[in-house]
Formats: C-alpha cells, structure tokens, sequence
C-alpha cells in the first residue's frame, strides 16, 4: 500500500514537471527523488533490523521528526488524535465530562464539568482512576486507559476511583457523551454600570456569544453599560473567522482587522468587518497576559490599532503564525502553517522565526524597524506580541508560586480539606482561613516543594558523590540549603494573602465547578480592579488612548 502511494505520489510530480519551469522542475525531481529513498530505507529498516519493530511506530517517528523541523504550531493528528483537535477548533469531544490530569502517577480528575456524565455519576476533583472495565490502570497504561475515557457518544464505561482523604474505591458506570465547553464561562456586573465578559477561547461562535454576554448584562443593568471588561487572558486563540466577528462589534463595518501573507501571494487575504457595528462608543479594557495568543492577539492588537480599547495586563505571547488544516489518507490530518498575519497598523506579533525547528526571538521594541502608529498616532510596536496600553506586573510568577502549581500543592491539600467536611454557602465571600494547616501540609512529606536552586543543588549533590569530591563540599551545600528552606518558609508567609486566595478559589470550584471559580477569582483579582478603576475615571481613560 505505501509502496503504491509513493509511485502515485512520483507520477503526480512527473506530471507536474511538465507543467513547470526549470526551478519548478528541479524542486520537484528533489521531492521525487529523496521520497523513493525514503521507502527504499524504511524498507530495509522493517526487513533487516535485529529487532522486531512496528512499522507504524517507525513512520509515526518520522512524521514527527519532520513536522517538528518546522514550527510548533505545524502538527500531525492521527487518526486517533482527531478529537484533540476538533476540542481545539470547537470546544467539542466525546468522553466522560472531566477534565483529567496525570498527578503523582495516577490520572486525576481535577475538574468534572457539571451536568456532564463524570458529574452525574458522583465523580469528583481528587478522584484517582485506579480501573477501566474491570482492569487495573497499572496493567493498561496511563495512555492507554486516556484513549479509553473518549469514545462514541452513548457508549458505556465501567470505571474504580479511588478517593483521596477517605481512602474510598468506588465504582461507576457512566455512558460516553458528546462534550461542549462554553466558551464564555463566566459574565457578572464587577461595579455599577461595568460588565464583565470572560472569553476562555475562540472556538465557534464565540463572537456571538460574547455579544449575548454583554446583551445580558446590559439587561440586568437597566439596558445599558457604561463599560465593558474583556478578559482574554489564558486565551490561546481558535478560530480566526470568529477573531473577526468579535472585532466587529466594537469596530464599524468595511475596517480591516487582519491580513495574512504567504509565500505564494495569490493565497493571502485581507479580511475586514463585515456589519454593522455593535457597541461603537462602549468604553472597553482588554485584559491581555503572556498566554493571550493568536486569536486574542488579533482582537486586542486591532482594537489597539484603532485605539478602540485600552488593552491591560502583561506583553502577549506573540503567535502570528496562521494554520490551515489539510485532510490525509486514512481519516489522517495535518495543521500547516501556511502564513502569517499582519494586524491593522502593519505590523506582525509574532514574537519569534524559527529555522529548522529552532525560535529565534525577533522580540525588538526599541528598533525603528518595528515602529508602527495607530489611527490616532500613538506609537505601538511589533514582532513582540501586543505591548498593553496599561502593563502590570503578573501577580501569579513568583517562584514559590511556580513550584506549588508544579506539585500541585494547592489541588492536592483542598481534596484532603474538603475530606473533613467544609462547605460553601457563598462563592463570593468564602475564605480560607486554616493557613497554618496549609504550611503544614506544604511542609509534610506529601508535598516535595523545590525551588530551581534545590534542584540545581540535588544535582550537584548527585555528581559531587559520582566523582568523589562531596566530602569538600558538603558543608558549604548543607548551608545552601537551609537558606533555600529559609527562603522557602519566608516566601510562603509573604504570600499568605494570595495563596489563601488560590485556595478559596479551588475549594469554591469543587462545589460550584469552573463558574465558581471565576467568581471567587474575581475578588481578589488586581487586574479586575485596575480596570475597574480606570474605567469610572473617564479622563484618564481618555488620556491612554490619546497620542503624547
């Protein structure tokens, strides 16, 4: 069969080679020639190696080898990896209804969607998956028993939890369900007049509902807003049709929003809004971070170029790369980066090329070369990401803060909390006040919190003793190391109020699932207040949007 193909795929370029110029030519007598070594080589490789291999395996390998020397946006999907990808573009899969992680060995559920099967069935966040259908995780496979959890809608599935801090097995039967993810989890009035819409990603429609978001707002405020904060943080972007849509509520009719060019020039397109404007007058602050990318990156740098909105938070992440998705041979797929694109001052976001595989960071906003202007003057930069109007410093990147979410410190001590009976009657108001259990717990052997420094020193350790030299060192190290664990506990005190923040946020979410978290979040949120507060100062709002 690939013997076949690849002789179709020769006759193709012969033919092809004919219609062409002698560049052409030569190019495609290059793909002709270096496809019949390929075959003739994996051939022999499946023929003569002294082990038995998996000729699917073999060309899975080669497959990601070359689509790797690209860029990391370039992917192929196999077969079995097609929903991953429908998830990516329409926030759709079949499963269970759970977000699941691999945490300590076991896969975890960390977020059951409500009203979805895994919810249905009394399935929590903390529940170990320990059996599918009568078999053992271990004698599966963590891959495996991942694959196993999708599958055709109404299909059933017999599965053991084990449940952290009571040591409970359970056992459920669920059926397999078509999953939807809202795309605008969350919408409430944040002050007198102001809205609040969070946008999550840009899968379908995700223009129209966030214009159902401020419709619904506008009602429970008397039919009208007086401003309006749109949260794309943590958004990496979908759908560029739906990047358009939702520009244009906020910009009139005929504007460009985005042009992608490519190396065949034929193929690049301008797109441009195409109704009536919405909110034309409504005051908007984008809160934008380094995980806001692509499709997010549109929308605040065209609302920017127009000086339509003050864009709030940290330097975007910079993917001004566009993908187009190519249909293979066997229900396979191909995501291909065909162009980049350009915003409406001119200028490109993407913050880095790459050259066989490896990002060069163009990141440059001092030079000349990547000066731009907006429609009113102000002077606004590119190959960077979107540098926000209003920057603040990320409130979440300390390093204590990094090494809890790599253990998953706060997720494992809330399931073990929960255990003991809390509740919440209030998203809004709930506190966490047991923070002296928390440092316990962070503290204890069920936690190994480690700092870069600790790792770089275990390392040290480990070769000090390998080559003999740990006896000259060791001293020196073991005082290292109770300065690190000094830091350690001074850094967890200094953040009390945050991390008791975070907590409350992931105890909320067990009992009022993701909306919940978004609410308790907002209390705390400096950013939300930030913006809040620039937009009930109408002249100084004014001021960032007008040119020094």
């Amino acid at each position: 069969m690939i013997k076949r193909q690849l002789i179709l795929i020769s006759l193709s370029l012969v033919f092809l080679s004919n219609q062409l110029g002698p560049a052409e030519n030569n190019r495609y007598f290059e793909i002709s020639k270096n496809l019949e070594i390929f075959a003739a080589l994996y051939k022999e490789l499946n023929h003569s190696y002294v082990d038995e291999l998996d000729p699917s395996s073999l060309m899975r390998t080669a497959i990601d080898a070359m689509v790797e020397s690209m860029d990391p946006y370039t992917v192929f999907f196999s077969e079995s990896e097609i929903e991953r990808y429908q998830l990516e573009k329409e926030g759709k899969y079949e499963g269970i209804g759970a977000k699941i992680v691999e945490i300590d060995g076991y896969l975890t559920i960390t977020q059951p969607y409500r009203d979805y099967a895994a919810d249905d069935a009394g399935l929590k966040a903390g529940d170990q998956l320990i059996g599918i259908g009568g078999m053992s995780i271990e004698a599966i496979g963590l891959n495996k028993a991942k694959l196993m959890l999708r599958g055709a809608s109404g299909t059933g599935l017999r599965l053991k939890v084990r449940r952290p801090g009571t040591g409970e097995e359970i056992e459920v039967e669920l059926f397999r369900e078509q999953i939807s993810l809202p795309n605008v989890p969350h919408k409430e009035l944040v002050a007198p007049g102001l809205g609040y819409v969070n946008l999550s990603t840009f899968t379908q429609q995700a223009g129209s509902n966030v214009k159902q978001a401020i419709e619904r707002l506008m009602q429970d405020n008397d039919g009208d807003l007086d401003g309006l904060i749109l949260d794309l943080r943590q958004n990496g972007g979908g759908l560029l049709s739906e990047a358009v849509n939702l520009t244009n509520l906020f910009i009139p009719k005929g504007e460009v929003v985005v042009s992608t060019r490519s190396k065949v020039e034929e193929r690049d397109q301008l797109f441009r809004t195409r109704s009536a404007v919405s909110y034309e007058n409504l005051p908007i602050i984008v809160l934008v971070d380094d995980r806001s990318a692509s499709a997010s990156e549109i929308v605040s740098g065209a609302l920017q170029d127009y000086d339509r909105a003050v864009i709030m938070g940290q330097r975007t992440f910079g993917k001004g790369l566009v993908q187009n998705v190519k249909k293979l041979n066997y229900n396979n797929q191909v995501k291909i980066t065909t162009s980049r694109y350009y915003i409406p001052s001119g200028r490109s976001i993407q913050s880095a090329k790459y050259i066989d595989g490896e990002a060069i960071n163009i990141i440059d906003s001092a030079s000349q070369g990547n000066r731009y202007k907006t429609k009113a003057g102000r002077v606004v930069y590119g190959g960077g990401g979107v540098l926000p109007d209003v920057q603040m410093d990320p409130f979440q990147d300390e390093e204590v803060l990094a090494a809890l979410e790599k253990q998953h410190a706060i997720f494992k001590f809330v399931t073990e909390y929960i255990a003991e009976g809390v509740t919440v009657e209030d998203p809004r108001s709930y506190e966490f006040k047991d923070y002296g259990l928390f440092l316990d717990y962070v503290e204890s052997d069920a936690v190994q919190l480690e700092f870069a420094a600790e790792k770089e020193i275990r390392e040290l350790k480990e070769v000090a003793k390998k080559y003999g030299y740990w006896e000259e060192i060791e001293k020196e190290i073991s005082k290292a190391q109770s300065r690190i664990i000094d830091a350690k506990r001074k850094a967890l005190s200094d953040h009390e109020e945050l991390i008791s923040n975070m907590i409350a946020e992931e105890v909320v979410s067990r009992f009022e699932y993701l909306e919940g978290r978004l609410i308790r979040k907002l209390q705390y949120d400096p950013e939300i207040k930030a913006a809040v507060d620039l937009l009930n100062d109408p002249e100084q709002y004014k001021r960032v949007l007008s040119p020094n």
